[in-house]
């Protein structure tokens, strides 16, 4: 009973990871996410001094959040804030039926993502160094897709 937590695997040295995970509703059904208070939480990690903080919540009674992360590389994640007061390195989700998917290849990139409300999506991807990433979505619908290739890009979003 409880919030379904998936560790596909966690290799290197000197790796962060922080996860907490809210579920109100009793009854999860295993392998499905969005099941009632049931938040779904997929992540591979490989590379060292990665840093990686993970927030899920959903309201009782209420489908749950998905997140899929993955992280190749070292040093990924950072430490401060983002131009959007955002925890570097943080993944959070609040509210209902949030789905939320980021994979990071390369080095020395930060990122912080944060769903708050029903029904919002972001997907994106990040291979190189020295990017920056950014997204926040409040309320309901939102959908954002990014994707940065190279060295010493930054995308902020904010819906």
């Amino acid at each position: 009973m409880g919030a379904l937590r998936t560790m596909n695997s966690i290799t290197g040295h000197l790796l962060a990871i922080g996860v907490a995970i809210a579920a109100t509703q009793a009854q999860v059904v295993p392998g499905t996410a969005g099941a009632l208070g049931g938040n779904l939480l997929n992540v591979d990690l490989s590379g060292d001094a990665n840093l990686l903080q993970i927030s899920q919540a959903a309201p009782s009674g209420m489908e749950g959040n998905s997140l899929d992360v993955s992280l190749d590389g070292n040093s990924n994640g950072g430490t401060g804030t983002d131009p959007q007061g955002l925890p570097l390195g943080a993944l959070t989700q609040t509210g209902s039926r949030n789905e939320m998917q980021l994979t990071v290849t390369g080095s020395g990139n930060f990122f912080a993502l944060l769903q708050r409300g029903m029904g919002n999506r972001v997907a994106g991807q990040v291979v190189g160094q020295g990017n920056e990433v950014s997204v926040m979505q409040i309320g309901t619908g939102n959908y954002a897709s990014f994707s940065q290739i190279g060295q010493g890009n930054r995308v902020v979003i904010s819906q």
